[in-house]
């Protein structure tokens, strides 16, 4: 039985990444086989069913990516034995991340995808083919450095307000990380500078979830609350925008000489109350927003209070063991590698650099 697998050398990508990888081939059977060919695709898609009799489903679709070639190529049919053909290319850079969601209740439901694949298969014999999933990760905002410094989110309670005198108290909120994970914890700090004698008495904690579908040119049900209709632009929100996901006081009855001045690592849980975990945020061009803010609310024995918002810039996938656990079969390390002038193709010098040095076949650097 003829074989062909796919082994990229990372489980996940950032848009405007290199690919590295290889496709193994073992022919044990005769083929009219006479190279390889390579294909990466990348499409967004949502389907919406707003469950009102006589509604029909809408299924919306765009296609970030088709880029077939040819990596390898041979005049004559590919003999008995086992090879490998190693591979390479630039994601585009504005690639929105992988995304994956869906929905039901009562009659509606949604489903929402953003998904990138690579397959290959054996020219002049596509029997013989595979697929792997490409996990693309969501890119920070242009504005934020992954090596910088959170944000300060300050706000400011004026307490007494008088010609030459004013009493206030300032609230500082960070998080302690650009990029998050879901499943995971969001951590913040909380600092309260207090130069008045008024104390605080509560700390709120909330995260909030914006989701919204958004199509051109289609017409909607006017009956259908979720829809609303800008000129040419539809926008779906299955939810309710923003809607509440989890709240809490994490200083539930602390003294007042505590929260006076702050909190330090409240975690914030990044999953739904049921424990499933939350979608990762995505804000395309085309057809799938998602995103997320904590608000933190400073309350007052006075009962003015203060609220400040923080933006979850990047929740990403957790990550899938399953390109972590595959382990290559034996006929993987006697493999006779291949090249071609595809552009596509590695050179040597980048076979024996770190790219491949995790791919079985491939030299391991000491």
């Amino acid at each position: 039985m003829n074989q062909i697998i796919l082994r990229t050398h990372k489980s996940a990508y950032e848009p405007g990444e290199e690919i590295f990888g290889v496709v193994y081939l073992n022919i044990a059977n005769p083929t009219a086989g006479t190279g390889v060919c390579v294909r990466f695709e990348g499409y967004e898609h949502f389907i919406y069913n707003s469950g009102i009799r006589d509604d029909p489903e809408y299924l919306v679709k765009k296609q970030y990516i088709d880029c077939p070639f040819d990596l390898y190529r041979s005049q004559d049919n590919l003999g008995i034995g086992s090879y490998v053909f190693p591979f390479r290319f630039q994601l585009l850079n504005d690639l929105p991340g992988s995304f994956k969601a869906s929905s039901s209740g009562g009659n509606k439901w949604w489903k929402a995808r953003i998904q990138y694949w690579i397959s290959a298969e054996l020219i002049h014999a596509e029997t013989v083919k595979v697929t792997q999933d490409v996990v693309i990760n969501q890119a920070l905002p242009n504005t934020v450095r992954p090596s910088g410094p959170t944000q300060n989110i300050i706000e400011t309670i004026d307490i007494a307000k008088l010609p030459l005198y004013s009493r206030k108290l300032s609230v500082t909120a960070r998080l302690f990380e650009h990029i998050h994970t879901s499943e995971g914890v969001a951590r913040l700090r909380i600092i309260i500078t207090n130069n008045t004698k008024v104390n605080v008495k509560t700390i709120y904690v909330k995260l909030y979830g914006v989701f919204a579908l958004m199509t051109k040119g289609t017409k909607l049900n006017p009956e259908d609350p979720c829809v609303t209709e800008i000129d040419d632009n539809v926008i779906i929100e299955p939810k309710e925008n923003p809607h509440l996901i989890w709240e809490a006081m994490p200083v539930e009855g602390c003294n007042s000489e505590i929260l006076n001045t702050g909190i330090d690592n409240v975690h914030v849980p990044l999953q739904y109350k049921d424990g499933s975990p939350l979608p990762p945020t995505v804000s395309s061009k085309y057809h799938i927003k998602c995103t997320y803010e904590i608000e933190v609310i400073v309350e007052l024995e006075n009962l003015k209070s203060a609220s400040l918002m923080l933006p979850l810039h990047c929740v990403r996938h957790t990550q899938d063991d399953t390109w972590s656990k595959w382990q290559a079969p034996q006929w993987v390390y006697d493999t006779e590698i291949l090249t071609s002038n595809s552009r596509f193709s590695v050179p040597e010098n980048v076979l024996n650099g770190p790219a491949f040095s995790g791919i079985p076949r491939f030299q391991p650097l000491s």
